[in-house]
């Protein structure tokens, strides 16, 4: 028995040698290749990291190609060239320190004379090209991809003559043509990733040039774009942006990965531990306060008294029947601030007592901006509440003042001034331990009030000495609806506080208990009024883009961070389904008849019919099929999380929309409410067109679209 069990375990260990042979013969060839490729990647490693990661962000992601679609909307020749000059200053850079990095040659043939140069590996000359050619290929794909052809072209010749260049340069090397130039030292017996050497001391006096330009150039530009972000991030775009922002890390980081080497410890993971480290004191994004607010925060109304003033101011009390319209709008980054302006502006100039019938606007982040752009401009306009409305409205889209206004506002390009912040000062800022260097997000809301005041000059909508031109800049309780002659729609612009997961809303109306069950008021968290553009911009802190914003009083006390208000819950419906509860309430007490219209924006293309505030027949779709398949055990709890913000948003719009039904049922007696009416404007995308991605730049193509969509509504 013992003997047969022995046979069989020989046959099992004999069967296991044959299998790990015939890995050994398959695996062992391609394990050292991956070994050996890997020897002249490694210490290239910063420009490989650099390169792909630029790779990746234009080709394959939807902001990516909104960029490449970007390029060239406005001043084309301008533009494009500077965008041709960050590619090339990446793609050199990239190449360049890439060769550096690696030996020319790998052994020195056996025997061969003393002083006689070693043989010229194959991936020790093309690596470096490779970094190069992805960089070109970076850019002609994101321009083929937007259907700039001629632009792409151009690229293309480009990367096949800068290919040319280095290939030639190998061949004059290996033919001896520089003789032993320093900058093209034989170094025998090296083997790849080996450590060849001493610091900046062993570089070629060239590369020492470069290196030096190069420090120079990125400490210009830091100087340059912590002085003039906007005009500088718009100038250059948010394209050009990114290539010569990569394209000035690259020597930098290549030499420190250099002097890593010579050093024996990890200077680049260290300095990441050194920003870790400076973190809890270097915050950059405290919240600007206004220095006064002329008695604002003290004369906010609760919600009860301010439908009150909205009753009067509408005449409510005479007995005819009102509409009471309470506006939700979703976030989105500048597709909802753009879809969300079209919008309200199309409704107020074919209704002119739109702005006067509007008790709130509850917005979230782009949607928030959208709002902030809208209300400034009704502060420019004269209100007539008896003002009659026409049901066609599509005429007035890109013809009223309101959509026209708006329109040209959003147009602008938000991501070139708030990349170049983000690249530049905010990245130095984060190694440093006090915070002294511009903020990106204030960046950010600076570039809205300058497309503002741009536009406000641009459409001879301002006049000296009104305070026009200057209205995302004012303090945003002086857009209170109660502190004007005719009712402008009061705000809620919800943002979420960080450390415990609530809504954090900066608005014209108190936010107690009573009425808003669990969220924060900003303005008494601040004890301070903020401006209109920085109340946008708390409620659109749009992940990493734009970073969480540091809540530090007027006493100076440090009261968490306040983040993207999508992250709660990114349709703003259930700040509006809380104000519809307690102006039902109201009514019902000051016995008046209104019509509430609910009215819900939202801004995502890709919004299932299952997920639309419309009554649905089924919980899942009978053809939905997830996609959530790569990396779940990892990528699923991520998923859940960010898929659970919007799932909020879906249940609580869908809530306010079953709330109208409810009201509406004959069976249910509701006196003082007639006919109430829900309505969703939702930015659709059909077959072939560009879907608006998520981000801060909208090309022009884009907002095409967006118009065309609107018309056919």
């Amino acid at each position: 028995m013992l003997g047969t069990i022995e046979e069989f375990l020989k046959k099992i260990y004999a069967a296991i040698a044959v299998i790990e042979g015939v890995f050994a013969a398959i695996f062992s060839p391609l394990w050292a290749w991956l070994r050996d490729i890997w020897g002249y990647i490694g210490p290239s490693r910063f420009s490989a990291l650099t390169v792909l990661i630029g790779f990746v962000l234009l080709v394959f992601t939807p902001q990516g190609r909104e960029l490449a679609y970007g390029v060239g909307d406005e001043n084309p020749a301008i533009v494009f060239t500077l965008f041709w000059i960050s590619v090339n200053w990446l793609a050199l850079q990239s190449w360049y320190w890439a060769r550096i990095a690696l030996p020319i040659g790998r052994y020195s043939p056996q025997g061969a004379a003393a002083g006689s140069a070693p043989p010229i590996s194959f991936w020790a000359g093309w690596v470096p090209r490779i970094y190069a050619l992805i960089a070109y290929a970076a850019a002609a794909i994101s321009l083929l991809l937007a259907g700039k052809t001629g632009p792409a072209l151009l690229m293309i010749g480009n990367a096949a003559f800068a290919l040319f260049g280095m290939y030639a340069r190998r061949r004059l090397i290996e033919e001896g043509f520089f003789g032993r130039s320093p900058t093209f030292k034989h170094i025998a017996h090296v083997e790849p990733g080996q450590n060849t050497g001493d610091g900046y001391a062993s570089l070629p006096p060239l590369s020492r040039a470069i290196l030096v330009i190069s420090v120079l150039v990125a400490l210009v530009a830091l100087a340059a774009v912590s002085i003039w972000p906007i005009g500088i991030g718009q100038t250059f775009g948010a394209a050009a942006i990114a290539f010569f922002a990569f394209g000035n890390l690259v020597p930098i980081g290549s030499y420190l990965v250099r002097s890593s080497q010579k050093a024996g410890f990890p200077i680049v993971f260290t300095l990441i531990l050194v920003a870790v480290a400076f973190s809890p004191f270097n915050d950059n994004h405290h919240i600007t306060l206004v220095d006064g607010d002329d008695g604002g925060t003290a004369q906010r109304l609760g919600t009860e008294q301010a439908l009150d003033k909205w009753l009067a101011a509408n005449n409510v009390a005479d007995g005819d029947t009102v509409p009471l319209v309470l506006v939700s709008t979703a976030g989105g980054g500048i597709r909802a601030a753009y879809w969300t302006a079209t919008v309200l502006g199309a409704l107020q100039d074919a209704c002119p007592a739109f702005t006067s019938r509007t008790f709130s606007i509850s917005g979230v982040s782009g949607g928030s901006v959208g709002t902030a752009v809208f209300a400034a401009n009704a502060a420019n306009t004269k209100i007539d509440p008896a003002a009659a409305c026409t049901s066609e409205w599509a005429p007035y889209l890109g013809k009223g003042e309101a959509s026209t206004m708006s329109r040209g506002v959003l147009s602008k390009d938000f991501l070139g001034p708030t990349l170049a912040a983000m690249l530049f000062p905010d990245l130095v800022q984060r190694f440093l331990p006090y915070p002294f260097l511009p903020d990106r997000g204030r960046t950010l809301a600076d570039s809205w009030a300058e497309a503002w005041a741009e536009t406000c000059r641009e459409q001879d909508r301002c006049t000296a000495g009104n305070g026009a031109a200057d209205r995302l800049n004012q303090n945003f309780l002086s857009f209170a609806p109660w502190r004007e002659d005719a009712w402008r729609p009061a705000l809620l612009l919800n943002g979420t506080h960080e450390e415990t997961g609530k809504r954090i809303i900066t608005s014209h109306i108190r936010i107690d208990r009573e009425v808003f069950f669990d969220a924060f008021d900003a303005i008494d968290v601040l004890q301070s009024d903020v401006a209109l553009k920085t109340a946008a911009l708390n409620s659109a802190r749009f992940t990493y883009v734009s970073p969480a914003g540091l809540l530090v009083n007027k006493a100076g006390q440090n009261r968490g961070h306040v983040l993207d208000g999508g992250y709660f819950e990114n349709y703003g419906a259930v700040t509006t389904s809380e104000i519809l509860q307690k102006a039902a309430e109201v009514l019902a007490a000051r016995n008046v008849k209104v019509r509430p219209i609910l009215i819900q924006i939202t801004s995502d293309p890709k919004l299932r019919v299952s997920d639309e505030p419309i009554p649905a027949t089924g919980f899942l779709p009978a053809d939905y099929v997830s996609t959530a398949k790569l990396a779940n055990e990892v990528a699923g709890p991520i998923r859940g999380i960010l898929a659970t913000r919007a799932a909020r948003g879906v249940l609580a719009s869908k809530t306010n929309m079953e709330m109208t039904r409810f009201i509406n049922d004959p069976a249910v007696d509701f006196p003082n409410i007639a006919d109430p009416v829900f309505a969703h404007f939702e930015l659709c995308s059909g077959p072939g067109q560009n879907e608006p991605p998520l981000g801060w730049s909208i090309s022009k193509r884009t907002r095409a679209e967006i118009t065309r969509i609107l018309v056919r509504q």
